[in-house]
């Protein structure tokens, strides 16, 4: 070997040295979860400090364990991952890992593929629990009311769409209740608005109370409710509604006041008053007025008492 053959060696050992230092550098000072196993076992072959502080086991404990022990996956499943990586040489997607406290925590995995002499998977790990949890949350706020964490107006029109559609299992067969509080009004007046939520709140946990499992109560705004049953026709809402009516009456204690509640609530059933949510929250809001102004506490909906009604004729006059 000519001297500037060693010459050229030596460099590129030296090359090679920098970068692997470099490497482990990177590795063992990134504050990202990262972590090397075999391709095709899937044993841990190194972790750095950030992995082994966020999952909790000692590095020997880590290197003797296999990829699956923290992400759950079984080595079919894991296989099925990693077509797709070996395909793009990368992949990402999000995961629940288990720390060694066996708390369960929301990660996103990034991975990708070195093809060397051995086949490595390297892997970095970001805990996004934090961020799944605030989503859940907003989710959760948009679709339930503030003040009794009941469904809220656009919650319920879903349900109700789904339990009325028939490319749902069981679906089409539903009732629908609409529930306005007698004089709420009085109430706030009289006593104070606190009072007044608190009300509302019982009367949320009272309705809650007194359906089925698969039943939705929902607040609809101000003291107006409503209650979802599915695979119930008019009768049998009938039925509960007068329930619930004696239910509401019972006199409440809410901030030393004894209070009674009164309700008028309309009924409409699908597929017997309408086909879809729109409608047959239109019709039982037509019954729900007929109850108040009857007095009858519960009504179901006639299409007599509907002016609004697709049939019914309208008479249009020219203005000017």
């Amino acid at each position: 070997m000519s001297s500037h053959d060693v010459a050229e060696c030596a460099r590129s050992n030296a090359a090679l040295q920098a970068a692997e230092a470099l490497y482990r550098l990177m590795f063992e000072e990134n504050t990202a979860v990262q972590i090397v196993a075999d391709l095709e076992t899937g044993m841990l072959v190194d972790a750095n400090p950030a992995a082994i502080a966020f999952y909790g086991y000692s590095r020997e404990v880590m290197l003797r364990m296999n990829s699956r022990e923290l992400s759950g996956l079984s080595s079919a499943e894991r296989l099925a991952r990693l077509e797709g990586v070996r395909t793009v040489n990368h992949h990402t997607f999000e995961q629940r890992h288990t720390l060694a406290t066996g708390e369960v925590r929301d990660v996103e995995v990034h991975l990708s593929v070195s093809r060397g002499d051995r086949g490595l998977i390297y892997t970095i790990v970001h805990d996004i629990t934090e961020r799944k949890r605030a989503n859940a949350r907003l989710v959760y706020q948009a679709l339930h009311d503030g003040l009794t964490g009941l469904p809220n107006r656009g919650h319920l029109h879903t349900r109700l769409q789904e339990a009325v559609s028939a490319e749902s299992p069981g679906g089409q067969a539903a009732a629908l209740l609409l529930i306005d509080l007698d004089r709420f009004k009085e109430v706030n007046d009289t006593f104070g608005h606190h009072v007044g939520d608190l009300l509302l709140q019982e009367v949320a946990l009272r309705l809650q109370g007194a359906v089925r499992a698969e039943d939705t109560v929902a607040r609809l705004g101000g003291d107006e409710f409503a209650v979802l049953l599915p695979g119930t026709d008019s009768t049998g809402a009938a039925t509960l509604a007068e329930a619930l009516v004696r239910v509401m009456q019972a006199p409440l204690v809410l901030a030393g006041q004894v209070i009674g509640v009164a309700a008028s609530i309309g009924i409409a059933a699908a597929p017997e008053h309408a086909d879809n949510a729109d409608a047959l929250l239109h019709c039982a809001d037509v019954a729900m007025y007929r109850a108040k102004r009857s007095g009858e506490a519960v009504a179901v909906y006639r299409a007599t008492d509907d002016r609004y009604r697709p049939d019914r004729p309208v008479l249009l006059r020219r203005t000017g």
